[in-house]
């Protein structure tokens, strides 16, 4: 059998745990275990599919977790799976019924979800594929070149230890919440891309009436921009609060090779510079771009409202 640990992160805060945790039992899965510390919260998801429990973890930070067995044979295959599944059960089942606003974001395509599975499982001969760093009786695979990509692996073979989950979930970190910057990248190049289309379309428009759909996708995109950047506000505040977090741990002497090979440390200035990074791009030159626009709509507005009343 290989243990996977799925997990996936968005920003969330201390508040969010209450929420999950209040709003648990109307999820439509049977639970059980439940546990709220000061920075966490669990409980055990019985049921769900044909897997065997699912052990849930939600942290302060927005980092979820969600660890099983599988059967080790069809590795692929299976990782491939279990990560459907498991998106398909946060989304529909626990966001749906404890976080609506984020639900409705995610349904916007407005909030992506990126994952990053790790595995555990003790035949070491059948995992050879990416950098590998021997650790004694375990042996870790991984692949530096990835940090930025959604559905990426890292994989420990030899006995399960349970305790090496605790720097590897600082890595997974590092891993989803790159690809979510990424994916706030590829958004902001999108939407002023639209912001141009919006401005070609306001110029062509001769009247009132050829201005109402410009006028609505003009909304949408003012809305959707608005809402991203208030994301990428929050998140330089999560990437702080989690680097406190990660120096403030005790790891001992295979948790720090691990953290020394999988770059974690750089890994938190990688975070917090394309944070800071996207945050000016956003708002010295997309948010400049539509409030441009926005005047340029405002005015051509005014000139149309005018013609009509025979002024000019």
């Amino acid at each position: 059998m290989a243990k996977f640990t799925a997990v996936t992160w968005f920003p969330r805060s201390y508040i969010h745990l209450y929420q999950t945790f209040r709003s648990i039992k109307k999820i439509g899965i049977i639970i059980e275990d439940e546990k709220m510390e000061d920075d966490k919260i669990t409980f055990t998801i019985k049921g769900f599919k044909s897997y065997p429990d699912i052990f849930f973890t939600q942290g302060f930070s927005g980092l979820h977790s969600f660890t099983t067995e599988v059967e080790d044979s069809q590795l692929e295959q299976n990782s491939q799976k279990y990560l459907g599944d498991i998106q398909h059960l946060l989304i529909e089942h626990i966001l749906k019924n404890c976080h609506t606003v984020t639900y409705k974001q995610i349904c916007e395509d407005v909030m992506t979800l990126d994952f990053h599975l790790i595995i555990q499982q003790e035949n070491i001969s059948s995992i050879n594929s990416g950098n590998s760093l021997d650790l004694g009786n375990h042996k870790l695979v991984y692949n530096p070149e990835t940090i930025y990509e959604s559905g990426t692996k890292t994989l420990i073979a030899g006995p399960v230890d349970e305790t090496m989950l605790k720097p590897l979930m600082y890595h997974a970190y590092n891993e989803v919440a790159s690809a979510y910057i990424l994916n706030m990248m590829n958004a902001m190049v999108r939407l002023y891309n639209e912001a141009d289309i919006l401005l070609d379309e306001l110029n062509d428009a001769k009247d009132m009436k050829s201005m109402k759909k410009p006028m609505q996708n003009m909304a949408a995109l003012v809305k959707e921009s608005s809402e991203r950047y208030g994301k990428l506000k929050q998140i330089q505040n999560n990437f702080k609060l989690k680097e406190q977090h990660y120096y403030g741990e005790q790891f001992n002497e295979m948790h720090k090779k691990l953290i020394d090979a999988l770059k974690v440390r750089i890994g938190f200035q990688k975070l917090e510079a394309d944070a800071a990074y996207m945050e000016v791009l956003w708002g010295e030159i997309l948010d400049d771009r539509i409030r441009n626009i926005n005047s340029s709509l405002d005015a051509r507005l005014m000139l149309h409202k005018t013609e009509n009343k025979g002024w000019f």
